[in-house]
């Protein structure tokens, strides 16, 4: 992985996980207590997960063509 493609992953992570903070996690929170569950490590770890899967994914994928360049 190169340093630009590195730094762009980084900062794909970092919005989404400022968006998890901010805008998705209090919707998160009240759908698990919804459910009549208490929101503990488990249910904080999840959502940390799945944002950052697809965050790493989403990059993954747009970084491939600056990876592939670097090859060659």
């Amino acid at each position: 992985m190169g340093l630009l493609s590195g730094l762009v992953k980084s900062a794909i992570l970092a919005m989404a996980l400022a968006t998890w903070q901010l805008f998705l996690q209090p919707i998160w929170n009240r759908w698990i207590e919804s459910q009549g569950k208490a929101v503990g490590w488990g249910e904080t770890m999840l959502g940390y997960f799945i944002i950052i899967f697809f965050a790493w994914t989403l990059s993954s994928i747009l970084t491939k063509k600056l990876d592939r360049e670097r090859e060659d």
